[in-house]
């Protein structure tokens, strides 16, 4: 923790500029399959996820063309000065369909802690927001500090704790917009 506040110390001391940051749809390629495929499989990220996700590069594959081919599943690159650096997705909740969840992976180191995930989130959500979700939820596992940070930052609230594949998780949910009542 004190060197995430010595970091955003530095930041503001020094005025270092957050790397501009944008959203390119995920599309089936063998680029980047390459970089999912390592991500998936750096410990420093693997950590973080469900053990149901894919590893091998087989899967993988599997997995990446499913995500690309899926409608109700949005999967970008996340580019921070033109670099691919990670990956975030919306995936729609088939019911109700007016809400999603939220995964994110900054995949290279250089970008960590830079704001790039802060800026992602922030995009991410309002894609979800322009597609019709009402709210948006991510799990997150108790000792993630970072992600908890990212969320709680964007107005993200704790509603609870899930286990998922064995394993806990954090449940943090936002409203995006309020859910349309019927006056009958």
């Amino acid at each position: 923790m004190a060197l995430a506040v010595e970091q955003i110390r530095n930041i503001k001391e020094n005025h270092v500029p957050v790397p501009s940051v944008e959203l390119v749809p995920a599309e089936y390629t063998e680029t980047l399959l390459a970089y999912w495929s390592e991500w998936a499989n750096t410990p420093d990220i693997r950590q973080w996820m469900t053990a149901n996700l894919p590893q091998s590069r087989e899967e993988v594959k599997q997995w990446l063309y499913n995500a690309t081919h899926d409608e109700n599943r949005y999967y970008f690159t996340i580019l921070a000065d033109g670099k691919t650096v990670g990956l975030i997705s919306l995936r729609r909740d088939q019911k109700p369909a007016t809400g999603g969840e939220i995964g994110i992976a900054i995949g290279d180191p250089a970008y960590r802690s830079q704001g790039v995930g802060t800026k992602a989130l922030e995009r991410i959500l309002h894609v979800a927001s322009n597609i019709g979700m009402e709210t948006v939820r991510a799990h997150i596992k108790p000792d993630n500090d970072k992600s908890l940070r990212l969320f709680s930052g964007q107005g993200f609230e704790h509603t609870g704790d899930v286990t998922l594949d064995g394993e806990s998780f954090m449940k943090f949910e936002k409203i995006l917009r309020q859910q349309k009542t019927n006056p009958n």
